[in-house]
C-alpha cells in the first residue's frame, strides 16, 4: 500500500511546543527570505508550508499561525493578507499572455514576498 503524505507542515498534528524564542522566530523569518531570495533567482521552489521556515516553527492545527511574525503583522492565518497569499498563489491560477509574461509576473509576485517579510525584520 502507498503511504500517502499529506502536503502540509510536517507539525501540523502535533502540539506546538513551549513558546518560541525571539531567537527563533528570527532565526524561521531569516530562513523564509533566503527561500523567496532563491525563488527570484530561479534557484528554488515553493512547496507551500513543507519548505516555509515559518510554517515550520508556527503552523499548528490546534494553534494555527500564533505568534508568526507574518500573522502578527496581517492580523490573519495562513499568510492571508501577505504578498504570498494575494499575489503568489494568485498568479498559479491565472495565465494571461506568453510564457515569458508569465513568467516575469510570477517573479514579481516572488518579490514582493520577498520585500514583506524583510519588513518584518
Amino acid at each position: 500500500m502507498t503511504e500517502y503524505t499529506l502536503p502540509v507542515a510536517s507539525n501540523y498534528y502535533k502540539l506546538p511546543p513551549e513558546p518560541r524564542t525571539p531567537a527563533e522566530t528570527r532565526a524561521a523569518l531569516e530562513g523564509s527570505i533566503a527561500k523567496w531570495q532563491s525563488i527570484v533567482d530561479g534557484t528554488g521552489k515553493d512547496f507551500g508550508a513543507e519548505n516555509c521556515p515559518l510554517c515550520q516553527l508556527f503552523y499548528y492545527q490546534v494553534d494555527q499561525c500564533n505568534g508568526c511574525p507574518v500573522a502578527a503583522k496581517t492580523g490573519k492565518v495562513l499568510c492571508m493578507g501577505s504578498s504570498y497569499a494575494e499575489e503568489w498563489k494568485d498568479s498559479r491560477k491565472k495565465y494571461y499572455g506568453t510564457r515569458a509574461e508569465y513568467k516575469a509576473r510570477r517573479i514579481a509576485a516572488a518579490q514582493n514576498e520577498l520585500d514583506f517579510l524583510k519588513g518584518l525584520l
